[in-house]
């Protein structure tokens, strides 16, 4: 993860994520692996269960994919990327068995996070769920059958407005439509969402085709460059594009299958979690230069302050057509998430 200056941001502003908890609605998460043990036991909070199997306090992982992304966020040791090794992650599982989240259980978990959370207040929340639709607009919520979905837009503006940011993945579907259209799932399309796509983290995959999102196929990865999957929206004189970009192929981070096992992941949702790490990062670095003797806990940033730092602090990338993938390119630019940039914004 060199080329999003991690490991350099860190260093340079001597933070990890301390004292910052991660909200991951995901398939829950394996607390018991070594990408989340430290001298004072798991980094992985008692999480919810908001799905029908099991007991409320159950958030072993049946498909590994919530592993993975916490330990995308919060990882340590060799369990694959590191970006804040010192926070913590609330799991809060919404899928059992299958990649797809019921709206409706995406809709308990943000509400609990907003409205019941008494034990634990996360400062972050990262989502890896989509609608699989391709938005160019935020689509109309009071149109009949999307009532979850104004539920769901409802308690992302409140967790927005409380300082909570809700990091999105864009969505894995570009190549389904023919030419590729620009546009993003639902909920990134939000504008209150910070919304992420994908980019190759290396050069090492070859002709290769993602026979789950459309048969996208690339025929030569460069580090930074917009996987074909990744749903994209460019930024033009709307509120609704894609914030930011992240690695997100491939990526190795934990697995679900022992305490030391480690999988190959690809996928807008392995991306967002850089990001959500990254937050995670900016606060704890806001709350050691606001501290006083009368606030010794410091203050958090606004939602605001987090995303003018890290859309300054980026990288910009074009998305050229250089006949390396399948897919029609926008030729727009891109913001690449860098920690080391985002960090030294913070004032």
């Amino acid at each position: 993860m060199n080329f999003i200056n991690a490991e350099q941001a860190r260093n340079a502003h001597h933070v990890d994520g301390t004292g910052i908890i991660v909200a991951v609605l995901d398939s829950g998460c394996r607390g018991t692996h070594e990408a989340f043990q430290s001298n004072h036991g798991s980094r992985v909070l008692p999480g919810k269960n908001f799905t029908a199997v099991g007991q409320d306090t159950d958030v072993s992982d049946a498909t590994g994919h919530g592993t993975a992304v916490s330990a995308a966020i919060a990882g340590r040791k060799d369990s694959g990327p590191i970006i804040a090794p010192g926070a913590n992650i609330l799991p809060l599982k919404i899928t059992h068995d299958t990649p797809d989240a019921d709206p409706s259980l995406v809709l308990k978990a943000l509400s609990w996070l907003k409205d019941d959370a008494d034990n634990f207040r996360a400062d972050v929340v990262c989502l890896a769920f989509s609608d699989d639709g391709n938005y160019t607009v935020v689509p109309d919520l009071n149109a009949p059958g999307n009532l979850d979905k104004k539920k769901i837009s409802d308690k992302i503006v409140e967790l927005r407005a409380a300082g909570i940011p809700t990091v999105v993945a864009a969505g894995n579907l570009y190549s389904c439509s023919q030419p590729s259209a620009p546009g993003m799932g639902f909920p990134a399309i939000m504008p209150e969402c910070i919304s992420v796509g994908a980019v190759f983290h290396d050069h090492t995959i070859i002709d290769k085709i993602y026979d789950e999102y459309c048969n996208a196929k690339v025929f030569q990865s460069r580090a930074g460059r917009i996987a074909p999957f990744s749903q994209r929206f460019p930024e033009t004189n709307g509120s609704c594009f894609t914030r930011l970009f992240a690695p997100g192929a491939p990526i190795v981070s934990a697995a679900r299958s022992s305490d030391f096992a480690m999988a190959p992941r690809d996928g807008t949702s392995i991306a967002a979690p850089f990001v959500a790490g990254v937050i995670a990062l900016l606060q704890e670095k806001y709350r050691k230069i606001t501290q006083t003797p009368g606030n010794p806990q410091g203050n958090m940033p606004t939602c605001e302050q987090l995303e003018r730092w890290l859309r300054t602090g980026a990288i910009q990338k074009f998305d050229l057509d250089e006949q390396l993938d399948s897919v029609k390119h926008t030729g727009e630019s891109f913001n690449l998430v860098d920690a080391l940039g985002a960090l030294n914004k913070v004032p």
